[in-house]
């Protein structure tokens, strides 16, 4: 372990992380902190002050601190757990950037994403199976398999009632038949799954879900048009591809 991720941390930010550290560190009493809660709140303060990188994978975690893949990953989880707690929207939106930045590949008529982040994997759990379908970690814990079906599901449910209209137009510009929010991202994903057919295992999606996690209308019909064969040609844009959703 090098000390080198110190040196580019400021004296005030060295004196508050460990003013908080020591602060729960005799609270209640001094030596009064099961040895459990110790690790977590020193797994918290070496992110506080570089020693852990903030993209640390678990695999560096695991090497750094010399423990388990199990022990990392539970540190992580608690870490992130205590951060981020019961809010919804902050789980959405790391559900999001996983979808975008992760990795995937094709397994017959499933998406297959490995997510390091077991929270993450959690909270995405919990949105396939409050829309209805099944998720497949059975092989690996940090590997999720989503059907077609799911992946659409779970791509509708984390878009507001605003950015689904514009999503909408959006598709429907680049090619996607003009049928219900469901039928046209059923269209897009199913390009985009004998797109991604065709390329080498790790592809990130991040090119194809962004803009519509963004609801970047003219983006998203940018992208989707090289993955949607067009129907007729290009279609004229549509007021709704310039709008934004209000938040």
């Amino acid at each position: 372990m090098t000390d080198t991720p110190l040196s580019t941390a400021s004296d005030a930010q060295l004196r508050t992380a460990l003013s908080t550290f020591l602060t729960q560190f005799t609270n209640p009493a001094f030596g009064a902190v099961p040895k459990r809660e110790i690790e977590l709140q020193v797994f918290h303060l070496m992110h506080e002050i570089g020693m852990i990188a903030p993209d640390a994978s678990i695999y560096d975690v695991m090497t750094q601190l010399k423990v388990t893949r199990a022990k990392a990953s539970q540190l992580r989880f608690d870490m992130e757990m205590r951060r981020i707690g019961d809010d919804k929207g902050a789980l959405n939106l790391l559900v999001k950037e996983a979808l975008c930045t992760t990795r995937f590949s094709k397994d017959g008529a499933y998406f297959v994403l490995e997510i390091e982040n077991a929270l993450v994997i959690a909270h995405l759990k919990e949105i396939v199976r409050s829309v209805g379908h099944i998720s497949d970690t059975s092989f690996n814990p940090a590997l999720v398999r989503l059907s077609h079906n799911a992946m659409i599901a779970v791509i509708e449910h984390l878009l507001t009632h605003d950015e689904q209209k514009i999503v909408q137009q959006a598709l429907i510009q680049a090619g996607a038949p003009d049928t219900s929010l469901s039928g046209i991202l059923t269209s897009a994903v199913t390009h985009l799954a004998q797109k991604a057919a065709g390329q080498a295992v790790g592809t990130a999606l991040d090119h194809a879900l962004k803009p519509l996690f963004d609801a970047a209308g003219t983006a998203i019909t940018q992208t989707w048009a090289e993955i949607i064969p067009l129907r007729d040609g290009p279609l004229p844009p549509k007021a709704a591809d310039r709008a934004r959703p209000r938040r």
